[in-house]
C-alpha cells in the first residue's frame, strides 16, 4: 500500500478534526503532504519516524484527506 512518495510519522497523540483524541498513532502522508490514513501505534513499524508530540488534524480540501495544523 505504501509507495517510495508516503510518508509515515508516529506521534504520542493524534487529534481529529471532530475533537476525537486518539493516543500513539502513526499518520500516513501524500507526496504533497496530506493525511491519508492513520491507525493506532501498536508495535514498532519499519521507515516510520518519530515526531513524538501531538497532530491536530484539519479537513483537507478532497474527501479522505486531511491537513495537519
Amino acid at each position: 500500500r505504501m509507495n517510495q512518495a508516503t510518508r509515515k510519522l508516529a506521534v504520542h497523540h493524534l487529534v481529529l478534526p471532530d475533537g476525537t483524541r486518539y493516543g500513539k498513532s502513526v499518520v500516513e502522508l501524500n507526496s504533497s503532504g496530506q493525511v491519508t490514513h492513520w491507525h493506532p501505534l501498536d508495535r514498532e513499524e519499519p521507515q516510520t519516524e518519530w515526531v513524538g508530540g501531538t497532530i491536530f488534524l484539519s479537513q483537507g480540501n478532497e474527501e479522505g484527506l486531511y491537513n495537519i495544523k
